[in-house]
């Protein structure tokens, strides 16, 4: 038997990840950004001027100084740029 699912209820859903946080997810990402972090400042001590290292570095600090209330969909734009930047 196939289940509906009411529109509304997506609507409801996109709603609630523009306005709403997730300290789980925020602990998640803080657990994987830190190992990262060390890997970065590794590396940019064998090549200290290096302009990516850099942007990555500075957009790791950036999602590891956001506040555990922060939206996620502003989360998520930030996780976009480090993607972007390390593309």
């Amino acid at each position: 038997m196939v289940e509906k699912h009411d529109y509304m209820d997506y609507d409801l859903h996109a709603s609630c990840i523009m306005q709403d946080s997730n300290a789980l997810d925020m602990y998640k990402m803080v657990k994987l950004l830190l190992p990262l972090e060390k890997v970065i400042l590794a590396l940019m001590s064998e090549w200290e001027d290096h302009p990516g290292l850099q942007k990555i570095l500075d957009v790791i600090r950036m999602l590891l100084a956001l506040p555990v209330d922060t939206p996620l969909a502003k989360v998520m734009r930030t996780q976009f740029i480090l993607y972007r930047n390390v593309k």
